[in-house]
């Protein structure tokens, strides 16, 4: 994850650290849960494809999602930072 700011008011940091710090795992959910829904498409449509069959893999290159990643933790953040800020420690918005 690139820590940055992605909107206006986006001052967040603690919220930027903590979903730096989760960004593996969540890139993990993001990449599981494809799979799970590729997987499931296939059995509606009752078509095996070379891409649904198992391959194994220890790791891939992460800059493919991290993107995808970096918008999610921003919506989050503008979704809800606000919510959050009385909870977190450290944060200096005011």
């Amino acid at each position: 994850m690139i820590i940055g700011n992605a909107f206006d008011g986006d001052i967040f940091e603690d919220v930027k650290l903590c979903q730096h710090d989760l960004y593996g795992q969540v890139l993990e959910r993001i990449y599981r849960s494809a799979v799970t829904w590729y997987k499931q498409a296939e059995r509606i449509l009752q078509q095996d494809t070379e891409l649904g069959c198992e391959h194994p893999m220890s790791s891939f290159d992460h800059r493919t999602l991290q993107e995808l990643h970096d918008q999610i933790a921003a919506f989050f953040r503008y979704s809800y930072g606000e919510r959050l800020h009385p909870e977190l420690p450290g944060l200096t918005q005011y």
